[in-house]
């Protein structure tokens, strides 16, 4: 099928919580790389410790959202101490920090490109036609509870940020929150980033796009922490749709 493009991350542990994130040799449900296929002892990366779901939101949603949620600024000194964070991660395993963002800048990196993490399905292309439905459950059974929101506000860009992790009390939902959770999106990015300072392990699931009309192609799935999708009835989006 022509929308299903992307490859997948090799799942193995290469330390310090970090996935390999090579493309996996066959593109097989939890296939390894080459290179990691011939290693004796191969064990798999850890599932993380907390899961943010992100969702870029337009201005009108985002002063809808202010109503019951806190809002954070990511200001440039910020920006730059999140780099450099990400810089000493990726070097600690010889990886290049700006290698899956933006291509556009990579004459002239900026700070919030730098990621030491890897792609899950893929740099190059994204997962389209997404739903999410079904990954509130999973994450629920995979005991990371929702344990709180915010609007992150970086420049004229807004993103809804849904937190769900392993310790903490767990929180009610607002419904409208949960209506981002049971939607579909045009495009998703998964990331799956290794140890942080305080040792714990965070992926993060990127959105865009959010369809009000047409079936997503793909269901997405937890997998215990290595993420996987559920093939469904293929069909292009019809009307319009909110993007951020």
């Amino acid at each position: 099928m022509s929308q299903m493009t992307w490859g997948y991350a090799c799942p193995a542990h290469i330390g310090n919580g970090h996935r390999c994130g090579n493309p996996a040799s066959n593109n097989n449900e939890f296939g390894l790389c080459a290179e990691c296929e011939k290693k004796e002892g191969v064990e798999r990366a850890p599932k993380p410790d907390f899961v943010l779901v992100k969702v870029g939101i337009n201005p009108g949603l985002a002063s809808e959202l202010r109503k019951f949620l806190p809002q954070k600024k990511r200001d440039v000194e910020k920006a730059m101490d999140l780099e450099a964070a990400h810089l000493t991660d990726a070097e600690s395993i010889g990886r290049n920090p700006y290698a899956g963002r933006d291509q556009k800048y990579a004459d002239n990196p900026r700070p919030q490109d730098a990621d030491s993490g890897s792609c899950v399905f893929g740099r190059s292309t994204p997962m389209r036609m997404v739903s999410l439905a079904g990954l509130k459950k999973e994450l629920e059974n995979a005991d990371l509870r929702f344990t709180g929101a915010h609007i992150l506000e970086r420049g004229k860009k807004c993103t809804l940020v849904m937190e769900y992790k392993n310790e903490g009390e767990a929180r009610e939902m607002h419904p409208k929150l949960e209506e981002f959770l049971n939607a579909a999106y045009q495009e998703i990015f998964i990331w799956a980033n290794g140890m942080n300072h305080m040792g714990f392990v965070n992926h993060t699931v990127n959105c865009s796009g959010r369809m009000d009309q047409g079936k997503p192609v793909v269901n997405l799935l937890f997998a215990d922490g290595l993420w996987s999708w559920k093939l469904e009835e293929v069909a292009e989006p019809v009307g319009d749709t909110v993007t951020d």
